[in-house]
């Protein structure tokens, strides 16, 4: 049975991936609420990311507060890395996203849909600050745990100064 991990419920790694999920939460929910055929291929775009990067920190949150990533047969997976990673990608997805949406705001003249496509595109915003948070904190852990090591496995080692 995994433990909880009371410790990434800090406010540099839990808290603000907690934050993240409901930011990105209201997000989704903003977006798909300026649902016009005028807005349809900026929101489509902006929901898609909006939905894959809540699962994702859902994920992402659960593996860490659980401990899931401390089980012996996954332990060995560079999960920081994949972390970091998948955090960088929804960075620029949602920036440019949020982009989108805002010009494509700035653009209609609906005023109770142009005003659920700007909270979607401010939400937008702020997940990207939570993401770079995110990502500055995860950097910091992997130059504190004396960066990234990459290793062969020992067979895989063997083998190859066996054709040497």
């Amino acid at each position: 049975m995994p433990e909880l991990n009371k410790g990434y419920l800090s406010p540099k790694s839990g808290l603000l991936r907690l934050i993240l999920i409901i930011v990105l939460l209201a997000a989704w929910i903003s977006a798909a609420a300026a649902g016009t055929k005028a807005y349809r291929p900026s929101r489509d775009a902006f929901l898609a990311f909006a939905i894959i990067g809540f699962i994702f920190s859902i994920v992402i949150f659960v593996l860490n507060i659980l401990n899931l990533i401390q089980i012996p047969a996954i332990s060995k997976i560079p999960w920081i890395l994949i972390f970091v990673v998948l955090d960088a990608i929804l960075l620029l997805a949602m920036f440019i996203v949020s982009i989108v949406a805002a010009s494509t705001a700035g653009k209609k003249n609906d005023l109770l849909k142009k005003g659920a496509f700007v909270a979607a595109s401010i939400f937008g915003f702020i997940s990207c600050v939570l993401y770079i948070a995110l990502l500055v904190f995860q950097a910091l852990e992997i130059k504190k745990s004396g960066g990234l090591k990459v290793s062969m496995p020992s067979n895989a080692q063997q083998g190859s100064s066996e054709t040497a």
